[in-house]
């Protein structure tokens, strides 16, 4: 082989590399302030609807797999998206110990409840996240037109030039054009999924003077929902082995993808759409998170953590107080891990720009704490049935800007085993 050949050759190899190297870089940031709360998220229900039910759209043609999500799969993922970014800290919770998920369906409502409400007040939770996942397992899908001209319209242009230019023994432009077409957007998935949920606030819940409850939402501070109707797939995202192979005879676009991989692909869009929806109606309604709008006489206007050049963690809050509903504020306590290290009183109002209601500022500085510790702060009101409001604080993470890759790792869920034939 000639130098001449041989650098044409490399050249072609390091080409073919790079488009490769290109049809993986996908990705998406979220960006969130992270609140000062440990959140609870319980394991999330799931209702699969009968196909037609949920107004879905006649577009597309049927797929050959059919649509299914776990709640403890999606909680885990939501829950991994959410932690350090738009709270401080997050839980998913476990079933019963050595109770199966079969099992612990069976159980009243009430009982369940309870269960998740100790479970989060073990773990010292602040906020407790509750949702429902609601599918129809039927999914239609089409080519995406514009993705399948364009495939056309480009691998035409490029065969041409490789016939003009001589090259008929290896057309490595061609090749390169359909490599380079694998991360474009080529089917459309037209579906049903819904999720409603709920943050509650958890020391409500578990005053045995208060009766507010999960089922009766009375410590509800948010509600989140978001609809997804429709999402798009790259052809690297669906294709199996052999339509890879057929992608450089066949265009793309008209390859039926592999079943399984394209379920878990879509799966993990859908979900990826969600978190982010649900993200972003967080950090919409953070004013009304922190303050507690409706829950307790007493709302928290700013509270987190400030670092200081001597090495201290300076706990402030700033607080307003309803004086028509409770006379003054009483006291905070603040725990480093899970020691006791503050048990203070407020030494009274200040003023405010609000007329008719007192307001109250804290201070304490912490010592040599080092990052990722976590503090507790707990504040309550002198009303005869106490208030309390708990917030917890990481320390480097509380009180800033949080950026994270949006990537969903979903996996199909594995085949139940075949039951045992019967003797």
């Amino acid at each position: 082989m000639s130098q001449r050949a041989l650098s044409s050759c490399m050249r072609c190899t390091t080409a073919l590399l790079l488009a490769v190297l290109v049809t993986g870089c996908k990705s998406q940031d979220l960006r969130a302030e992270a609140l000062p709360f440990h959140v609870a998220v319980i394991p999330f229900e799931t209702s699969v609807s009968r196909p037609g039910t949920m107004g879905f759209t006649n577009a597309g043609s049927p797929t050959d797999f059919d649509l299914a999500f776990e709640g403890d799969g999606l909680a885990r993922v939501f829950g991994d998206v959410l932690d350090t970014l738009s709270f401080s800290l997050v839980t998913v919770l476990e079933l019963p110990e050595g109770v199966s998920a079969a099992t612990f369906a069976t159980w009243p409502r009430a009982r369940r409840e309870t269960h998740w409400l100790e479970a989060a007040g073990a773990c010292r939770a602040d906020l407790v996240l509750e949702g429902l996942i609601e599918y129809d397992p039927v999914v239609r899908s089409e080519v995406i037109s514009p993705g399948l001209w364009g495939s056309l319209w480009v691998f035409e242009l490029l065969w041409k030039y490789n016939w003009l230019a001589g090259n008929l023994a290896f057309p490595i432009v061609p090749l390169l054009g359909d490599i380079g077409l694998w991360s474009k957007e080529d089917r459309a998935y037209y579906c049903n999924l819904s999720f409603d949920g709920s943050l509650h606030e958890v020391s409500p819940m578990l005053d045995a003077a208060s009766d507010a409850d999960l089922t009766n939402d009375r410590a509800v501070l948010l509600r989140l929902s978001t609809v997804t109707t429709q999402a798009q797939l790259r052809f690297k995202d669906r294709a199996g082995f052999f339509a890879y192979a057929a992608s450089f005879v066949v265009m793309a676009p008209l390859l039926p993808g592999d079943s399984d991989v394209e379920h878990e692909s879509l799966r993990e869009e859908l979900a990826e759409q969600m978190l982010f929806d649900i993200v972003q109606q967080v950090g919409f309604r953070r004013a009304r998170l922190l303050q507690a709008e409706g829950v307790f006489p007493f709302e928290v206007e700013s509270v987190g953590l400030l670092s200081h050049k001597s090495g201290d963690t300076e706990v402030y809050a700033v607080l307003e107080l309803a004086t028509d509903l409770v006379d003054e504020m009483d006291g905070y306590r603040i725990w480093v891990e899970d020691e006791l290290v503050v048990d203070a009183f407020f030494e009274g109002p200040v003023s405010g720009p609000s007329p008719g209601r007192d307001r109250y500022v804290l201070s304490e500085r912490l010592p040599g704490l080092e990052p990722g510790a976590w503090i507790q702060l707990e504040l309550r009101d002198a009303a005869a049935k106490q208030n309390v409001r708990t917030f917890t604080l990481v320390v480097g993470i509380t009180g800033k800007n949080a950026r994270k890759k949006l990537s969903v790792d979903l996996p199909l869920p594995e085949p139940l085993p075949e039951p045992a034939p019967e003797p």
